[in-house]
């Protein structure tokens, strides 16, 4: 699982004497991948360190999860349960989990051979494949009792307000520490806030003309499994031309709007809304009461819009800056900032844009 979507960057062999090793070593042991090799460190993951394990001419994917106070979820224990029961229930467009270390947060995989999708290349044939991997995942959804919600699962409308409403707050907080930190707030709080609580105000008046009840929970039988964090940016291109998609940390029941919105807001491979329409046709193939599910997609996409917005300012915060220095602690940080900033103003702007 080369769970990267981004240029991969060989480091030095670790040393075969850390506790990482080791335990790479008796991970390996337990899953048929077999004696180690060699250990390569990745430069490129996002969240979580990540190596490239050898031996002989096979590969696997070692991953060690980044945890901290702010941010209570089991990251390993959603991923691995969640891929393990995919798998298990014969899905092969993703890695075989091989092995994991719950206490110490260390899982192994299945090396994947590919490499991100450019997203001027992407056509609808690669859509497609995004769209019957989720219904595959759905196809024995009754069986999956045991699978916990998606990390920021939804399931009413007032709740998909209120995780805007929660990452627009923690960016009010922010301090001015550097040049970045205080070009952050002031468009916090001169411009991306203003404009969520105007949209807000119109997204809530259009439910109500819609006669909905904003705090209604979505019936156990329209919720879905999904990725959660779904898109092209946490997917590989074989040489094949089959999409593998990775990393299920956020996976779990969630509300089918919520995978549709953020399929389509994700900033880092977009996929063009002319692919809108055959996308919510594919997840909403099964629920009952269609044209009302396409009319929540409607009135929340500009919510997910804003979401995304601030998502791409996750380094701003405490969590989010010490999960990517956590992954690559080389990075120039206060450059990374300013250009996160700026794809955040970016998005504003274009969502302005669909709003007029």
């Amino acid at each position: 699982m080369a769970g990267i979507a981004g240029v991969i960057s060989l480091i030095p062999d670790m040393n075969k004497e850390s506790d990482l090793y080791k335990t790479a070593c008796l991970l390996a042991g337990e899953s048929s991948f077999g004696e180690i090799a060699d250990i390569h460190a990745i430069r490129g993951g996002a969240n979580n360190r990540v190596y490239r394990v050898e031996n002989g001419n096979r590969k696997a994917f070692l991953k060690v999860y980044f945890t901290h106070p702010s941010d209570p979820r089991n990251r390993l224990d959603a991923e691995f349960s969640f891929i393990r029961f995919v798998w298990d229930n014969g899905v092969r467009t993703i890695p075989e989990p091989l092995a994991c270390d719950r206490e110490k947060g260390i899982a192994l995989y299945e090396w994947i051979e590919g490499r991100p999708l450019m997203p001027q290349e992407m056509t609808e044939a690669h859509v497609q494949q995004a769209l019957e991997f989720f219904t595959s995942l759905n196809e024995f959804k009754n069986k999956a009792h045991h699978i916990d919600s998606a990390s920021e699962a939804c399931f009413s409308l007032a709740e998909h307000i209120g995780v805007v409403d929660k990452r627009i707050e923690r960016l009010l907080c922010v301090k001015g520490q550097s040049e970045a930190d205080f070009a952050a707030a002031r468009f916090v709080k001169a411009e991306l806030g203003p404009a969520w609580d105007k949209t807000r105000e119109s997204v809530i008046k259009e439910m109500q003309r819609e006669g909905w009840v904003v705090n209604a929970i979505l019936p156990l039988s329209d919720r879905r499994l999904s990725p959660s964090d779904f898109g092209f940016h946490n997917a590989l291109l074989t040489d094949g031309g089959a999409m593998k998609f990775i990393d299920f940390e956020y996976a779990g029941w969630d509300d089918p709007a919520k995978t549709v919105c953020d399929f389509f807001c994700q900033p880092q491979v977009p996929v063009p809304l002319s692919f809108f329409d055959m996308s919510v046709e594919a997840v909403l193939a099964t629920v009952v009461e269609k044209d009302r599910h396409r009319r929540r997609i409607s009135a929340l996409f500009p919510v997910y819009q804003f979401k995304w917005c601030c998502i791409v300012m996750n380094d701003f915060l405490t969590a989010g800056s010490e999960r990517r220095r956590f992954a690559d602690n080389n990075m120039d940080w206060e450059k990374r900032k300013m250009e996160q900033l700026s794809k955040a103003v970016d998005m504003l702007k274009n969502i302005r844009i669909t709003l007029s």
